[in-house]
C-alpha cells in the first residue's frame, strides 16, 4: 500500500518532530510539515491539504484530542485520517478519542516499521469504508 505524499507533524518538541519526520520519510511519506502547537496546525490546514496528520497527544494550549475534535467539526477536514502519539494509553483518553472519531494511535517510543504498521491499519479501514 502506497505511504501517504502529504503529512502534517504536530509537536512541541522540535527533537522529537525530527525524529518522527525522519521515520515518515523511512516509511515512504514524501513531504512532511511540522507545526509545534494546536493552533500552528489548524493554521496550515487552512492553507494545505494532507493525507494524514501525526498528533502529539500532550500539546499546550490545546491537548492533541481537542484538536482532532476541530478538525473533525470542520467540513474541509473531517474526513483527514489522524494518528494520535501518546505517550501512554490511559483508557479513559483513548475513549473520548474514538468518540471524537481518531482513526489510530501509537505509543511512544516507536520504530518505523510500528510507524508503517499504524498508518498501513488506518488506509485499510479508510479503503474497506469507502
Amino acid at each position: 500500500m502506497r505511504q501517504p505524499s502529504r503529512v502534517l507533524l504536530v509537536d512541541d518538541h522540535p527533537g522529537v518532530r525530527r525524529m518522527v519526520a525522519a521515520l515518515l520519510r523511512e516509511a515512504g511519506c514524501e513531504h512532511i510539515e511540522e507545526a509545534a502547537d494546536g493552533q500552528g496546525a489548524l493554521a496550515r490546514l487552512e492553507k494545505a491539504t494532507y493525507d494524514l496528520l501525526l498528533i502529539d497527544q500532550d500539546l499546550p494550549g490545546m491537548t492533541g484530542i481537542d484538536l482532532l475534535k476541530v478538525i473533525r467539526g470542520s467540513a474541509r477536514t473531517q474526513s483527514l485520517p489522524v494518528l494520535l502519539v501518546a505517550a501512554e494509553a490511559g483508557r479513559e483518553q483513548m475513549i473520548e478519542a474514538a468518540k471524537a472519531g481518531l482513526n489510530g494511535y501509537i505509543l511512544k517510543p516507536f520504530g518505523v516499521e510500528d510507524l508503517k504498521g499504524r498508518i498501513e491499519r488506518i488506509q485499510t479501514r479508510l479503503a474497506a469504508a469507502a
